[in-house]
């Protein structure tokens, strides 16, 4: 499986936080959770970056507004805007007018002649 190329190190390039696993030790958790799966779905990341985000927020959100913020969705949807991060996953960031993740780049996927291939712009 191809490795996408985030780390501590190219968000540090990037004046990006890093948070939660790297990429490595992500496959790993999910494999001790999911020993009979071969790969991760590109979902499983997906969504398994979205809950580091999420415990970005709550932690900046705390920061911001103290300890009662953590329980207050709309302290914690505040604490989104602003915040952007790199995760194995990628770098996050919510545009805070449409509440729309504009952070991670999207890739744009085309089998040829039986193999996956990246053809993005």
């Amino acid at each position: 499986m191809e490795r996408a190329p985030y780390s501590p190190q190219k968000a540090q390039e990037l004046w990006l936080q890093w948070a939660g696993p790297t990429t490595d030790e992500w496959l790993s958790l999910f494999k001790q959770e999911c020993p009979n799966l071969e790969s991760p779905a590109y979902q499983a990341a997906e969504t398994g970056a979205a809950v580091v985000y999420l415990v970005e927020a709550i932690k900046k959100a705390y920061q911001l507004y103290g300890s009662d913020a953590v329980r207050d969705s709309d302290k914690v949807q505040e604490a989104f805007n602003g915040l952007k991060i790199m995760t194995f996953f990628g770098p996050l960031e919510i545009d805070p007018a449409t509440g729309k993740q504009i952070g991670h780049p999207m890739l744009l996927m085309q089998w040829q002649e039986g193999e996956a291939h990246n053809i993005s712009a």
